[in-house]
Order: C-alpha cells, then structure tokens, then sequence
C-alpha cells in the first residue's frame, strides 16, 4: 500500500479549497452562466486543475440547488 506523502495532502487540500469556493461563489452568483464561471475560476486559478474543481464545486452547487427546489 502506497503512502500518502504530504505534498499530495497539500494538493488535495488546495484542490478541495477550489471546490468550496466555487460553491460559495454559487451562493453569491446563482445565476451566472457556466461560461462565465469558467472565465472567473481561469482568470482567478494559475493550475488548470484547480480552476476546473472551481467550476465543478458551483456546478454541483447549482444542481443541489436544483435537486432541492425539485423535490419541495
């Protein structure tokens, strides 16, 4: 089994930051479109990575969202 080394927590962390705050930018922008989301977390992230987990975590936000108004 391998062992996780530390710069990998850090990546991981730094990648789990960009998904909380791409949810949280959700909560400010509900209604910006994906294309624009892209724009902000590429012109905000300097990794390609990170700037992809931005946009997934306001994606998954909105379709949470969604999912709620749904189901009331």
């Amino acid at each position: 089994m391998a062992k996780i080394t530390a710069r990998e927590i850090a990546e991981l962390e730094r990648l789990r930051q960009a998904f909380d705050a791409g949810c949280d930018y959700y909560v400010a922008h509900p209604d910006e479109l994906m294309a624009s989301v892209h724009r902000y977390a590429s012109a905000t992230y300097a990794l390609k990575e990170e700037a992809m987990e931005f946009a997934r975590g306001y994606s998954t936000a909105r379709q949470q969202h969604d999912d709620y108004v749904r189901d009331k």
